[in-house]
């Protein structure tokens, strides 16, 4: 018996971080999946003028501003405000307030949300300035229409996206390699004939 070792790991050592990798890439993907899920909406509202004093409105929200979510009809239209929610750090008394606002529609039927989700952060003058323009077209008899979209992305849905992508490939190509290895090959090299 000679005295080398044999310096191939075994396939069951091998496996153990591809393994590792695939559950750390899926879990990246999944976490920051999510977030975008909840975060990545755009609600648009087209109103119109029925009569004089019947304003109508339609609601439609996408995901990424391209995957329909939901779609909702408003009628009779009064008026628009923003709705602010306020916590504060309990453990922290000394720690700002952290807010989330969200744009909310007075109707004959009750109020609305223009979108599902309050947005946190500091996107307050954007509500207040959507909200503005809604009110003005509700007192302005003279516009006829309507078009407006309530966007909820920023700089934080290209970075989460991009670390989502990330990891759907870390799991990808570890899959890959996983079972190429398994099968007897070694990835990107094709067997003798």
């Amino acid at each position: 018996m000679s005295g080398k070792r044999n310096s191939k790991p075994s396939a069951k050592r091998a496996a153990q971080p591809r393994g590792f990798f695939i559950f750390f890439g899926l879990c990246i993907f999944a976490i920051t999946g999510g977030i975008l899920w909840f975060n990545g909406r755009v609600s648009t509202l087209d109103c119109r003028r029925v009569e004089s004093t019947q304003i109508d409105c339609a609601i439609e929200t996408r995901w990424l501003g391209w995957l329909p979510l939901e779609q909702q009809t408003v009628q009779h239209l009064q008026s628009a405000s923003v709705n602010q929610g306020c916590s504060e750090n309990r453990k922290n008394p000394q720690s700002l307030e952290t807010c989330v606002y969200g744009v909310e529609l007075t109707t004959a039927g009750g109020v609305v949300a223009l979108s599902p989700t309050l947005a946190s952060g500091g996107n307050e003058e954007e509500k207040y300035a959507l909200v503005a323009q809604i009110n003005t077209f509700i007192s302005d008899p003279s516009m006829p229409a309507l078009h407006t979209a309530q966007s909820e992305l920023g700089p934080q849905t290209f970075v989460l996206g991009g670390l989502a992508l990330i990891g759907l490939a870390v799991a990808a190509t570890q899959t890959t390699r996983l079972l190429t290895t398994r099968r007897g090959g070694t990835p990107g090299v094709k067997p003798a004939a």
